[in-house]
């Protein structure tokens, strides 16, 4: 950052942060006027070009980029231009993890200093979500700073006027950053609230939030909703951002940090366009071996967490994996790879030592098998070309691969501290192999027509031990629950009662005992989960009111086949249906995948009438 940089904060408006952008303008070669000093035409002291520092060379830059993407995106507002180029800013040193450095103290910048960051013209044409600003949002901005009417009216020409029974806040601005002022004699109870809408610019897909603060401790931060889901360009999603004060501040105290919306997807999409996907010997591309493996590891990265993204949320596969033919990266040490060769031998065998790159390895390998599943069972090609037979033999095959991937997987890698992440982690590898399970016949499971035992008894045993394998890894240990641990928990316990609701073969091969330590444990970990994070509650609720519904079936039949269990001998206390409705509808918002909803139809239909039951699953998709 230059030293002559105009610096922040807004003293004029706290709660809009300035300045918005850095651009390059120090020693910048410039058109010069071609006069010499003195101006006179003897003097031959002249010059066409210069180099030059200052704000009048930062400027142009910014300015000729916003020309540039107006060119390329022509539907766009100065808005959403700006928001283009302030989201897709970057506040490292480029390729690297080195702060921006201010160069009047050669202290790392803050956003006082840069505002969003370093200008990125390339990042900013495609930005994925861009927050947009119409003249009528600026009107209500003029009232939340509390302007004269005159003043008012002589910005919009018009006798606009703020209404009176309105509350105006200059947090609600759609601005692509975020600017909170505490007094310091707040005593740790103000929270600051901004609402925010986003449209997206991009394809189909679902963005996850990620926060990151450099003092977490004196300001808090919170999110809703933590994932956006857009089926289509130009879709706008609204969420809110609290900033509560955590602790009593000093004068001068202040915290910063970045929000981001991750989307997997996007990541995928430019490995795709930059033909990442494809085998290179297809290409007869001449690259050096360092930049190949890196390439490599580049695809697979992004396609494995849109692959786990996709099923999670019930979502087609952004690339479909028969169109993939890249290479997986070498099994072997980062050490032993230079830029012209490989020093040594991958790795070739399951029982061999791990590489630094094994369990990677062994995560690509589990995501081919959902992709290809989901191609074979669940995309609407296999759909339309069922048959039983055909049908039976691939879940045979795909199970012998599944149990071949579960026996290869590489030994725990040894740690001197206690892990802060499941990555690598064995007990993480079974609940994954369950997990596959439970994707594997899922369709099966809620297909009415040809119903089997053996998959039921299957299905409820990796559910039952789904939920006892996530109270291991994560009970009492410093790894923190995220919305895929939420995901599969609940899916597990649904199945679990699914499956006890649907077969008496599941009923006749369990204990009660049994069954309540399964739903004790699982409500027990929604509790946890729903005490640290806002958005899990509506899962506990529901979860806590099924399971006790299907506890009090399992003890009424005893494990015999009876007429089936009617709700009106409940206590009067338990949830009723429209509480139900309720919950589930609240768990559509945060993006309920399809086999929620399946299973929670079925197993509504169970105990209640089919009025209730077509309601309840009406709810589900209205959203």
């Amino acid at each position: 950052m230059a030293s002559f940089s105009s610096r922040g904060p807004n003293v004029v408006v706290p709660g809009l942060l300035k300045p918005d952008i850095t651009g390059p303008g120090v020693s910048i070669l410039a058109g010069w006027s071609g006069t010499g000093p003195t101006g006179l035409d003897i003097d031959t002291r002249k010059i066409d070009w210069n180099v030059i520092s200052g704000t009048s060379m930062s400027c142009p830059h910014l300015s000729g980029i916003a020309t540039f993407i107006l060119a390329r995106r022509p539907e766009w507002s100065p808005a959403a231009i700006r928001s283009a180029i302030m989201t897709t800013a970057y506040t490292t040193t480029k390729g690297t993890q080195s702060p921006l450095l201010d160069s009047a103290n050669d202290k790392a910048a803050s956003v006082f200093d840069y505002g969003n960051g370093h200008v990125d013209p390339v990042a900013a044409l495609n930005p994925g979500l861009i927050y947009d600003i119409s003249p009528d949002d600026y009107l209500d901005f003029l009232c939340a700073v509390n302007s004269t009417s005159a003043f008012t009216n002589g910005i919009t020409r018009s006798n606009f006027t703020c209404a009176s029974n309105q509350t105006y806040s200059v947090y609600d601005l759609n601005y692509p950053s975020f600017s909170a002022l505490y007094d310091s004699s707040t005593n740790g109870s103000y929270t600051a609230t901004f609402k925010r809408t986003v449209t997206n610019v991009g394809g189909a897909g679902t963005y996850k939030v990620d926060i990151s603060l450099t003092d977490p401790a004196l300001v808090k931060v919170a999110v809703t909703p933590e994932t956006l889901t857009f089926s289509e360009a130009g879709e706008k999603q609204s969420f809110v951002v609290s900033a509560t004060l955590g602790s009593s501040p000093g004068a001068d105290a202040k915290s910063q940090g970045r929000l981001v919306w991750n989307l997997s997807g996007l990541a995928l999409r430019q490995c795709i366009e930059l033909g990442y996907h494809r085998n290179v010997k297809r290409f007869h591309l001449r690259t050096n071996l360092l930049r190949l493996e890196l390439r490599k590891r580049a695809f697979w990265c992004a396609y494995q967490m849109d692959c786990a993204a996709s099923v999670n949320l019930g979502l087609p596969l952004t690339l479909p994996i028969q169109e993939v033919d890249a290479e997986l990266p070498l099994d072997i040490d980062d050490s032993a790879i230079s830029e012209t060769e490989v020093q040594g031998s991958p790795r070739t065998s399951p029982t061999g030592p791990p590489t630094t790159v094994s369990h990677a390895l062994h995560q690509f390998d589990i995501r081919c098998i959902w992709a290809r599943i989901y191609a074979v069972f669940y995309s609407n090609v296999s759909i339309e070309n069922s048959d039983k037979e055909k049908h039976q033999r691939r879940v045979q095959t795909f199970r012998r691969e599944l149990d071949d991937w579960m026996a290869r997987t590489p030994p725990e890698p040894r740690r001197a501290a206690v892990p802060l992440t499941v990555f690598s982690n064995m007990e993480d590898y079974k609940l994954t192999y369950y997990e596959t399970i439970l994707f594997l016949y899922r369709g099966q499971l809620t297909d009415k027509k040809d119903q089997e035992d053996d998959v039921f008894l299957e299905c409820a045993q990796a559910a039952a031990s789904i939920c006892q394998g996530c109270k291991r890894l994560y009970i009492g240990k410093p790894i923190n629950y995220t919305w895929s641990t939420l995901h599969l928990l609940f899916l597990a316990g649904l199945t679990y009662m699914h499956c006890l609701w649907t077969s008496s073969a599941v009923r006749r091969s369990v204990r009660v005992d049994n069954v309540s330590t399964i739903f004790t444990t699982c409500t027990m970990l929604l509790a946890i989960m729903a005490e640290r994070w806002e958005a899990a509650a509506p899962y506990r609720n529901l979860f806590e009111a099924l399971s006790a519904r299907t506890m009090a079936m399992v003890v009424d039949r005893n494990q015999v086949d009876r007429p089936v269990f009617q709700p009106s001998s409940l206590d009067s206390n338990e949830p009723n249906m429209e509480d139900m409705t309720n919950w589930a509808s609240q768990i559509a918002d945060d993006n309920m995948p399809d086999a929620f909803g399946s299973l929670l139809s079925g197993i509504m239909g169970d105990f209640g009438t089919e009025e209730e039951a077509s309601g309840f699953y009406d709810s589900l998709w209205n959203f």
